[in-house]
């Protein structure tokens, strides 16, 4: 089989077994089935391994990292998010995070699927690209979109609970987490739950998106002879950095629980939506042809 058409099929694996994941996990929610929820962590499972087998074989058909174009770093976003999603999964035992999560990577791999051939083609990295800093940089600002991805999701999921039971914001932690041994009724520990997980998967994002700016300073610096240009994605990826520190400034300090958190939250992954793909469409710069070409 020719390498295009395994790339093809290991695609194809992964959008099918994303969406049997989300139909297997809105199954469980409807019918309260416990094995429903195993077959959506399989079908996960499938579409972890589905997006690394496409990512190693983008890498040998473009002969370098799989990451250059828009069709390539949603393939490695998703990737990501399927990471972070099984950490979750594992460490903490949600009951319905895949319910949230699943949709999002549908969307990623379905987004990435209907580009046009012009976004997806692999193609020699200009001269500004060729640089072991595009393994690095690139690859480390991926995972923080992947990590607040997954974040957004757990804010999703938080909404969604208080618009369905009508409740207030929760302000303690819940047992799950930090092992309080409260009474609290379970719809009230769900929320809490959710609250935090949103506040731990951004402490996990945060980081990765610090050391990401840094090193797109240093490499900047190589290729145009400036850390710092003001460019439209560089702004805008300061902004995000500044969103999250907000938020965990109030979180931290101010004490900061439930739906104002979980606002302050859904307004970071906004902006990092709009320093990830939105910059590229509505204005030009030293960025631009990283996706867009």
């Amino acid at each position: 089989m020719e390498i295009l058409a395994m790339e093809n099929l290991a695609v194809s694996v992964t959008f099918w077994s994303a969406l049997a994941a989300m139909a297997a996990f809105v199954l469980q929610l409807g019918l309260k089935k416990a094995p429903l929820k195993a077959v959506g962590m399989a079908a996960m499972g499938v579409a972890l391994v589905g997006s690394l087998v496409t990512l190693i074989l983008r890498a040998q058909i473009a002969q370098h990292a799989p990451w250059s174009n828009l069709w390539e770093s949603m393939i490695t976003v998703m990737f990501g998010s399927l990471v972070f999603y099984f950490i979750v999964e594992l460490w903490y035992k949600p009951k319905n995070f895949g319910l949230v999560a699943a949709p999002l990577v549908v969307l990623l791999i379905g987004g990435a699927s209907i580009l046009p051939p012009g976004f997806k083609g692999a193609a020699p990295l200009m001269p500004a690209l060729q640089s072991y800093w595009i393994k690095v940089h690139v690859l480390i600002m991926l995972f923080s979109y992947a990590a607040f991805t997954m974040s957004f999701a757990a804010a999703v999921a938080y909404f969604f609970l208080a618009w369905k039971s009508g409740k207030q914001t929760p302000h303690t932690a819940p047992d799950e987490l930090v092992g309080n041994q409260d009474t609290k009724p379970e719809v009230d520990k769900q929320l809490a739950f959710f609250d935090e997980l949103t506040y731990r998967l951004i402490l996990m994002g945060f980081p990765l998106l610090m050391i990401g700016i840094i090193t797109g300073a240093m490499w900047a610096n190589g290729a145009w002879g400036t850390y710092w240009s003001w460019d439209p994605k560089e702004t805008w990826a300061l902004i995000t950095w500044f969103i999250y520190a907000a938020y965990l400034h109030a979180r931290i300090s101010r004490d900061w629980t439930g739906h104002k958190a979980q606002g302050l939250a859904g307004l970071g992954f906004c902006s990092m939506a709009v320093t990830y793909i939105g910059v590229n469409y509505l204005s030009h710069g030293l960025h631009s042809y990283g996706f867009i070409r």
